[in-house]
């Protein structure tokens, strides 16, 4: 038990190993039957669906029991899904320790950090990525000099043995990503924005100290040689050239979460997309994605919940070229775009276009433009900056960020099912490309109203998966599915966190990336979509009658501060309800109702739990001829400043008939407020009320007078030294 009366959540190793989903048993010699069964399970094979349940426990940090033998067991005899689940489950269990342990055991899964005469093992490519990202993961946050090193230079490393090239991608994504945990939100040294930029623009690679000589096999590795004919790729010949085809993602995400919230222009304005048709020749349409994304999450406070600041995002001579293809489209159908939009019943956007002058709007110059490119960059450049914003405002519920984003779903949504003449001109030619847009938008908006359960956004999700044919795959499904998962997260008592180490937690699972198949880890691996579970915070407020024990729903009072402008504001809830993200920080929690004593207590702005009032009705007749002053209610449970009051029979030497005793869970902190007078008096009320069944009257009488003297020379020393301990004492 923890805490003296609460159940232990924690999960043991002989829970997780009698647990044990097996596959194929191994063969058993029949002369050990009838012997000691103790490590029989260390005979069975694990299944997938065992991996799969030891990355949930290491996700929720419940893996910490098994020991480096029962690790060693996973590694050699289970499968390549066992060994991903073990390799990041137990880097998210130790997350941010820097663990010696964790990190030898993921040491040994990444070649380049293993002696030369091992460097030819052939590792499977989902461990390979797992191991890395288990790194990222396991020193996050530390800016730890000889990993940050290492990612850098793996970050660009050149193919090597041919059974692993298909994975490539989704290495050097997690060394991207890993990278910028490592780092997260604090750049280190070894000019990291200049060695990423390069990974994202592409050149020779001729500036790293760590790859003259050899190109298939860094010479930083440790008791690493020069690469033999064995190691060399013979499917890929790169020269000395970077692929920023490969390398560009995890460059772009890696500056994102180094850089995260830091609002540094400089970093941002090499992120920016190209501004001339030209420019845009050198860059990958659906990096421009990525791009925006990434610019978001530097610049956190300049982005705004408006379509307007979207449409911000995409270049201008995109968006010239877009429209004036849309109004080509719409003069061979005899009509203006002002028309067109009032027809869709946007009166607004009509009136917004009627009012506008045509010199700014019509070039007279024709120029001939790549209009498939500028389809693409359209789309890309509207999801990532819809991803951004469900980022920035991600477990808010705020109402402009989601309609804004729900209306670039629907104008995406009309590109790929509208068969009229502008959604064809306007439609990107690969329908995979809108079906990756679609859902990175659904996800946005599952983030935005996180929890809140919105039934708008339910019915835009409704409407994007109700489409089933050979063009929407796995990963669309699976994008839209996680989106109505997060729009009802823990049933309405979750929501998403802001923190750096939760965004960081968003960016793995949500990359924009989507699997084709069940199988497919080439561009990301698919474990890390389940590292959503990070940044789950539990936030809901709820009220529990303290005499009948069951849920009633009462008006409450959430005390906010505004700490920029130094202001402070009040807004009224009833319970049970969701504690959203806000620019402020809640501060009180406050019960003001007719039906119920008032309590106030106070609120962690970074909680990750639940809150439970306990409440008191005002015409309880057993209280009725007590004084307003000591008839209240139970604070909230697992706070400081707190008193929880339970059923069972607390350390007090109390008499064993009929008896309730008093816990005191917390230390009594900030005995000088009002509301501390408040809380002992609130225990002084419950000890008479109770008191009767524990003792006879001249002791109860006796009891109360000492603890009066108590209260009257604490009052008197100003609370300065009270505890719990003392008071249980009393």
């Amino acid at each position: 038990q923890k805490g003296g009366n609460e159940l232990c959540t924690k999960i043991n190793r002989a829970w997780i190993i009698s647990n044990r989903a097996v596959g194929k048993p191994s063969p058993v010699n029949p002369g050990q039957a009838g012997g000691n069964n103790q490590d029989e399970s260390d005979d069975r094979t694990p299944s997938h669906a065992h991996g799969g349940l030891l990355l949930a426990l290491g996700i929720r940090g419940h893996l910490d029991g098994l020991a480096m033998t029962d690790v060693f067991n996973y590694l050699t005899k289970g499968t390549v899904t066992t060994s991903v689940g073990v390799l990041l489950g137990m880097a998210a269990s130790k997350r941010s320790s820097c663990d010696p342990q964790v990190s030898k055991m993921l040491c040994l899964h990444i070649p380049s950090l293993l002696p030369a005469s091992f460097s030819t093992i052939e590792i499977a490519g989902p461990a390979h990525a797992s191991a890395v990202n288990g790194i990222g993961l396991l020193y996050q946050g530390s800016a730890h000099r000889l990993m940050t090193e290492f990612l850098l230079n793996e970050l660009g490393r050149k193919p090597v043995q041919d059974s692993n090239d298909n994975g490539r991608e989704a290495y050097t994504l997690s060394c991207g990503l890993a990278l910028g945990m490592v780092n997260l939100g604090g750049a280190a040294d070894l000019e990291m924005e200049v060695r990423l930029h390069k990974y994202l623009i592409g050149g020779p690679d001729m500036g790293d100290n760590g790859r003259h000589d050899d190109l298939d096999r860094p010479l930083y590795a440790m008791g690493a040689g020069a690469g033999n004919d064995g190691e060399r790729c013979s499917r890929i010949s790169e020269g000395n050239n970077i692929n920023n085809d490969v390398t560009a993602p995890a460059a772009t995400l890696a500056l994102a979460l180094i850089y995260l919230k830091t609002g540094n222009h400089a970093v941002a304005a090499s992120l920016a997309l190209p501004d001339t048709h030209f420019l845009m020749e050198y860059v990958r349409p659906d990096f421009c994605m990525l791009r925006v994304v990434a610019r978001t999450m530097i610049l956190w406070d300049e982005c705004e919940p408006t379509i307007d600041w979207i449409q911000r995002q995409i270049p201008l001579f995109v968006r010239k070229s877009y429209r004036d293809m849309k109004k080509t489209a719409l003069m061979s159908m005899g009509m203006t775009e002002a028309e067109f939009e009032r027809q869709k019943g946007n009166e607004e956007r009509a009136d917004e276009l009627e009012n506008q002058m045509d010199e700014e709007e019509r070039s007279d110059e024709t120029m001939e433009v790549d209009r498939p490119s500028i389809r693409q960059v359209h789309a890309f450049a509207t999801a990532g900056a819809c991803f951004g914003m469900g980022l920035r405002y991600s477990g808010t519920g705020s109402a402009s960020a989601a309609s804004a984003i729900m209306k670039c779903i629907a104008a995406l949504r009309d590109l790929r099912d509208d068969p009229g003449p502008v959604s064809v001109a306007l439609r990107p030619a690969e329908p995979p490309v809108l079906e990756m847009c679609l859902g990175q938008c659904a996800i946005a908006l599952g983030l935005v109203n996180a929890g809140t359960g919105c039934l708008d956004s339910l019915r835009v999700l409704k409407m994007l998966r109700w489409r089933c044919d050979d063009i929407v795959t796995y990963g669309s499904h699976m994008a839209y599915s996680s989106a109505i998962g997060l729009l009802y997260l823990g049933g309405g008592t979750c929501t998403i966190g802001r923190s750096n180490e939760d965004i960081a937690a968003l960016m793995m699972a949500s990359y924009p990336r989507f699997a084709t198949t069940t199988t497919d880890n080439q561009f990301h691996l698919q474990a890390l979509r389940h590292f959503y579970a990070l940044a789950v915070k539990e936030r809901e407020i709820r009220t529990i009658d303290i005499d009948t024990k069951e849920q009633v729903s009462v008006e409450v009072e959430v005390e906010y501060v505004d700490e920029e402008k130094n202001t402070s504001l009040t807004r009224v809830f009833k319970t049970p309800f969701l504690l959203l993200n806000t620019r402020e920080k809640p501060l009180n929690l406050g019960v003001n109702s007719a039906v119920y004593y008032k309590v106030k207590v106070p609120v962690d702005p970074t909680g990750r739990h639940s809150i439970s009032l306990y409440v008191k009705r005002k015409n309880d007749k057993r209280m009725a001829a007590r004084s307003s002053a000591d008839r209240c209610s139970v604070p909230q449970d697992g706070s400081s400043g707190s008193v929880k009051f339970t059923d069972e029979l607390g350390s007090a030497k109390l008499s064993d008939r009929d008896c309730l005793g008093l816990e005191l869970t917390h230390k009594v902190e900030h005995w000088r407020s009002p509301l501390s007078s408040w809380n002992l008096r609130l225990i002084r009320s419950f000890l008479v009320h109770r008191a009767s069944r524990w003792q006879s009257e001249e002791e109860i009488n006796h009891f109360i007078e000492a603890y009066e003297g108590k209260l009257v020379e604490a009052e008197r020393e100003g609370f300065s030294t009270l505890d719990s301990g003392s008071l249980l004492t009393w």
